[in-house]
């Protein structure tokens, strides 16, 4: 049954998907991080096997979320951000029993399938599933939630540390998460707007093509991409691409045979890889070029201020600029942020690395995110953005490993600066990308 609202309630939607992004840090590697002299200290395990572990894992739950955004889709995105609230909540306590390397990659693995991997699909499928020609924006306020948790919760996670135990800490986290999480997911989340009678961008259908958002250089590609009138799905029956004959509508495989869907993958693969190994070894970068004890807080301080400013900007750049500007921006952004940082000689140009690297991020994810909803119809959206998804968690758990590699072989210096070059050839793939065109079925 329909129960229409006084207001478009896909704002209600985007703030609980905000909430979710923010609810995800206990299984991202910035919190999960300040654990780790306290895990090491407790379990008697060496660097080299945390880092095992917490890679292994990673990898490990990027392969299995691939399954996540085909439930997404069947059962809808609110059911998902439920369960995996609730699942990241118990990753918190379990984590304390852990008593080895073995329990302690299992641990890993739950924390940043529940959280980095499930929670935060579930956030961006919610918001894709609400909006269209304001996507980019949308997504860009979600984006926000991010820098915002930066911005306190690791000082909160050291502070409880110290106060009680790692264990106590890690576990009040989870209830962090159950108390905001769980009462907005039963008592306000809804997965579709055609479920409470409403329509995506809270338009009413005219019955004519809608202009794309993009009136851009691609247009010709994009003409009779999108409309504004995306019809009811039964998402529990996973609807046959031939139901929702007027959206755009790709299942996964489709959109992985077009090369917009790759190049948009490698940019923000290589961004999610680099920016975690920033992340983790931001103290070793700092020493490296001699900068001063706890330079490392400043500078993320530094990145999430500006990736907060630059976060809704991006989002309303997203709506009116060709993509392909955008994408190549944020690569080229991220080899500068690298290669700016190795040669610097203070705290200056460390600053300009991390605002290149803040920017960078805003681009990348704002951009990348809702080009898989503009691109490749909402459908099948969660298949498709779960296979993204996957290849980005596993950038994560190879970016912290590759670092330690090229270091332990050369120096910090030496890995920021290769990794700064591959971005070269990727900022120029980002120039060649266009809109995929619909695929065409008898």
């Amino acid at each position: 049954m329909a129960y229409p609202q006084p207001m478009f309630y896909g704002w209600v939607v985007l703030a609980i998907s905000s909430v979710a992004i923010m609810a995800t840090s206990p299984g991202q590697s910035y919190l999960v991080g300040k654990f780790n002299a306290s895990i090491q200290e407790s379990l008697g395990i060496s660097d080299t096997a945390l880092a095992l572990a917490y890679g292994i894992a990673t990898a490990m739950s990027a392969v299995v979320l691939l399954w996540v955004g085909r439930l997404s889709d069947r059962f809808g995105p609110r059911v998902i951000m439920g369960i995996s609230a609730v699942g990241l909540g118990i990753s918190c306590w379990l984590i304390g029993f852990a008593s080895g390397p073995w329990t302690l990659g299992l641990c890993y693995f739950l924390l940043r399938f529940m959280g980095q991997g499930a929670l935060g699909l579930s956030a961006s499928h919610s918001v894709a599933m609400w909006f269209e020609r304001r996507l980019g924006t949308a997504t860009g306020i979600k984006s926000l939630s991010m820098p915002i948790a930066i911005l306190f919760l690791p000082s909160l996670t050291t502070w409880m540390i110290g106060a009680y135990s790692w264990k106590t800490a890690y576990g009040l986290l989870g209830v962090g998460v159950w108390v905001a999480m769980i009462p907005l997911v039963v008592f306000l989340h809804r997965s579709r707007p055609e479920d409470i009678g409403q329509r995506v961008d809270g338009v009413e259908p005219t019955g004519e093509p809608a202009t794309h958002p993009h009136a851009h250089p691609d247009a010709e590609l994009l003409a009779g991409m999108a409309t504004e009138q995306p019809v009811a799905l039964d998402l529990v029956d996973d609807p046959e691409p031939e139901d929702v004959p007027d959206e755009v509508c790709f299942t996964r495989l489709e959109a992985m045979a077009t090369p917009a869907f790759w190049l948009v993958t490698a940019a923000m693969v290589a961004n999610a890889l680099i920016g975690t190994a920033f992340v983790f070894f931001l103290r070793e970068f700092g020493d490296g070029i001699g900068l001063a004890e706890g330079a490392d807080d400043q500078l993320l301080m530094v990145f999430a201020i500006a990736s907060g400013i630059a976060s809704p900007v991006v989002g309303v750049l997203t709506d009116s600029i060709a993509p392909r500007w955008l994408i190549a921006s944020a690569s080229a952004l991220l080899g500068a942020s690298c290669l700016v940082f190795a040669a610097a000689d203070g705290i200056t140009l460390a600053w300009v690395a991390m605002l290149c690297l803040a920017m960078s991020q805003a681009l990348i994810f704002v951009c990348g995110s809702t080009l898989f909803a503009r691109f490749f119809g909402r459908p099948h959206h969660g298949a498709i953005r779960a296979v993204l998804t996957s290849f980005m968690v596993a950038g994560t758990a190879i970016g912290p490993w590759l670092t330690s590699a090229i270091a332990a072989a050369t120096s910090y210096g030496n890995a920021l600066r290769m990794l700064g070059y591959v971005c070269i050839p990727l900022a120029l793939a980002g120039l060649a990308l266009r809109a995929p065109q619909q695929p065409q079925r008898d």
